[in-house]
């Protein structure tokens, strides 16, 4: 994993690493320099990456604390920048659409909703 650690165990969308953290994928959208969290999962994880798809400069993955997130609705990119842990860009090119990111966010919670 590019952040420095091993993944042991992966079920999506959750990574589980060496270091014994665990963390989520999220795929989020911006609009007018904020991330919208509506949809983030509540799930026993320490951390979330949060994958800003229609975000094409700068770093758009990002790892963040689940604690800094849960309950929110939304969050700007100056509390992401002053809370993240680890950024990256990741390039999501034409075959990542809108209608692949639905279905990813529509898959993400079926998981989630079907976890004992």
């Amino acid at each position: 994993m590019e952040w420095g650690t091993e993944v042991t165990e992966v079920c999506p969308p959750i990574f589980q690493t060496a270091k014994n953290m665990s963390v989520l994928v999220h795929f989020v959208t911006a609009e007018n320099q904020e991330v919208n969290l509506q949809e983030l999962p509540n799930y026993n994880v320490n951390y979330v990456a949060l994958a800003i798809t229609n975000k094409t400069t700068g770093d758009n993955v990002v790892v963040m604390n689940y604690f800094d997130l849960v309950g929110k609705d939304r969050i700007t990119y100056q509390e992401i920048a002053d809370k993240c842990k680890r950024k990256m860009y990741v390039d999501f090119d034409d075959v990542f659409n809108d209608e692949a990111h639905k279905r990813l966010q529509r898959w993400q919670k079926e998981i989630l909703d079907n976890e004992p």
